[in-house]
């Protein structure tokens, strides 16, 4: 993880004392599936939250610029992060009252970050992640197909996690926008996020779920082993989404808040014997 970075900053939190970051890697086309996902439920419902984003490039800011117009009526206020392309400024979107785009230096470590986080009283989620460097390909190189790019982090719905996350970043934007800051602090504070009901939950997972599975029949790759692997990583994710949920009604319950983290175990184990995939 790059010194400074968002996800760095997270992870430094948690090796001590707190709850350790389920950490994995994700295919771009895994993200993008996730992404939309958890902003559909921002245009679904009435949970007005402040949106922070990071696109690395203001070209994939330009990509969904009007789908984060729509997003904008739904939302309360949005910050995005990303190196400035020439054209990220003059888009429509860019000029609405509560969208803020903050042009990150090429060389600050949030321009090779992927970001959605997403708070509000109601509904709390969030991809945090890193683009993986020419190093961490290794000898394979990096890949020629976009949709191959691979990010190192984790996605949650879990309500401190996400406000811990969403104060790092708001500190990131202070160094570039520092009233920008303030206000979105301002906001922040005033929000006291809870976790989403279980009809709620199971509405956002299906989606998830619903975008994942979208994402397995439009791979435009080479088939054989590379479009196993990209299909692998995307089933793995609809599993994670039913994990994510289950995690969150979990905490609601007192006398078990371990259930299904310790059923997964079990089930990892298994596999491992069984010599599973």
């Amino acid at each position: 993880m790059l010194e400074g970075s968002i996800l760095r900053r997270l992870d430094e939190a948690h090796r001590e004392g707190k709850q350790p970051l389920n950490l994995g890697v994700y295919y771009k086309n895994t993200l993008v599936a996730l992404c939309h996902a958890l902003e559909d439920f921002i245009l679904e419902s009435d949970s007005a939250p402040i949106v922070i984003t990071a696109f690395q490039r203001g070209k994939w800011y330009l990509e969904e610029a009007e789908r984060y117009a729509d997003i904008a009526k739904r939302s309360q206020q949005i910050a995005i992060m990303a190196a400035a392309d020439s054209t990220w400024l003059e888009h429509p979107t860019s000029n609405l009252d509560n969208v803020d785009l903050v042009s990150v230096d090429s060389k600050d470590p949030v321009a090779e970050e992927w970001h959605l986080i997403i708070l509000s009283p109601n509904y709390t989620a969030m991809v945090i992640c890193q683009e993986l460097s020419s190093d961490d390909y290794g000898s394979s190189g990096q890949p020629e197909s976009d949709l191959e790019r691979k990010f190192y982090g984790l996605w949650t719905f879990e309500p401190d996690l996400v406000r811990e996350t969403a104060q790092i970043a708001i500190d990131h934007i202070e160094s570039y926008n520092p009233e920008l800051a303030k206000k979105f602090h301002e906001y922040e504070h005033k929000i006291k996020p809870t976790a989403a009901t279980s009809e709620e939950l199971a509405t956002v997972v299906s989606r998830v779920v619903d975008y994942l599975q979208e994402g397995q029949t439009n791979i435009s790759v080479p088939a054989g082993n590379r479009h196993r692997i990209l299909d692998r990583n995307l089933f793995s994710n609809e599993i994670q989404a039913f994990l994510r949920m289950a995690q969150i009604l979990d905490a609601a319950d007192p006398t078990n808040p371990m259930a299904a983290t310790e059923v997964v175990a079990l089930a990892e184990t298994m596999g491992q014997l069984l010599d599973l995939p």
